[in-house]
């Protein structure tokens, strides 16, 4: 299955610390609206080691995973959960189709 990961560690989601907070309602409400719930689960951990870009969320893909920061407006969201869904309906998606999405793509290993 494919995941979505949503770090909410010791930075992201931490208000205290100048981050905004983690839409968790908002992400589980899109990915029912846009048919997700059977490709997609929606995984949050404590965190995946990136901090500076907080929010910070993973796609993993079969053996494929991909990291995008500054997810933190409900656009950001949708933006990712489009991509995501055309990822799973045709692997050869072009992240460039998704350019403000495109432009959040951490280059992580």
């Amino acid at each position: 299955m494919n995941q979505l990961t949503v770090c909410e560690g010791c930075c992201c989601g931490k208000e205290f610390k100048g981050n905004p907070k983690i839409l968790h309602d908002y992400y589980r409400k899109q990915i029912k609206e846009k048919g997700l719930q059977e490709d997609l689960q929606l995984n949050v951990v404590y965190c995946l080691g990136i901090c500076d870009p907080a929010n910070v969320i993973k796609f993993t893909f079969g053996k494929e995973a991909l990291y995008f920061g500054w997810i933190n407006e409900e656009k950001d969201i949708d933006n990712a959960l489009d991509f995501a869904k055309e990822k799973i309906m045709n692997n050869n998606v072009d992240l460039e189709n998704f350019s403000e999405l495109g432009k959040k793509k951490l280059n992580i290993y």
